[in-house]
C-alpha cells in the first residue's frame, strides 16, 4: 500500500484553504484542485510499504510537543500552486527526527529536502492569476496530531485514509 505521514487540518484551516482555492478559481486559475477532504501537508512520503504498523510504532517513538503552523500566501512552482507554510524550528526539528528514526529502522522514503507547503492545484493553467490575489490567506493552526495515511486511486480520484496517528505529549 502507498503510505505517507502528514498533518491533517482542523476546520478553520480547511476553510481558509478552500477560500483560497475559490479565490484562485475566480482569478482564472484552472486545473486539478485538491478536494477538501484531501487537503494535508505531507511530512514524509514513504510510498509502497506492507508494514504500516511498523511505521506507526516508529512514529510513536518520536515524541513532539504541540506547535503552531502558519499558512500565509501562495507560491507557484512548475504547474502547481501551493499555500506557503512558514517554516518554524519545531516543525523542522520534528520532521528531521522522524526521518532519522525511519532511516534507522530501514524504512525507505523520499529523501528530497522537506519544504513545508500545501498543494492547492495540480496541472494549473492560468496560474499567473494567483499573483492577482495577494495575501488573502493567513491562518494559524496548533499541531497536536500527526497521521499515517494510505493513498489509493479510485474512480473519484485519490482517496486518503488515516491508518494511525500520534499525539503531542
Amino acid at each position: 500500500m502507498r503510505l505517507f505521514i502528514a498533518l491533517n487540518f482542523n476546520e478553520n484551516m480547511k476553510y481558509a484553504l478552500l477560500k483560497m482555492q475559490n479565490a484562485l478559481k475566480q482569478n482564472g486559475v484552472r486545473g486539478n484542485f485538491t478536494r477538501d477532504e484531501n487537503l494535508h501537508m505531507t511530512l514524509v512520503f514513504i510510498g509502497e510499504s506492507d508494514d504500516p504498523k511498523k511505521i506507526e510504532r516508529i512514529m510513536r517513538d518520536v515524541p513532539f510537543s504541540a506547535f503552531d503552523i502558519n499558512v500565509s500566501g501562495l507560491k507557484c512552482f512548475k504547474d502547481m500552486v501551493f499555500a506557503k507554510v512558514e517554516a518554524n524550528p519545531d516543525l523542522m526539528d520534528y520532521v528531521n527526527r522522524l526521518r532519522s528514526a525511519l532511516s534507522g529502522k530501514d524504512i525507505d522514503f523520499d529523501t528530497k529536502k522537506f519544504t513545508p507547503h500545501i498543494t492547492l492545484v495540480r496541472r494549473a493553467g492560468g496560474a499567473k492569476g494567483y499573483e492577482k490575489i495577494g495575501n488573502v490567506l493567513d491562518e494559524t493552526m496548533k499541531v497536536s496530531r500527526i497521521s499515517l495515511m494510505k493513498s489509493e486511486q479510485s474512480k473519484q480520484g485519490m482517496v486518503y485514509t488515516e491508518l494511525g496517528y500520534v499525539k503531542a505529549f
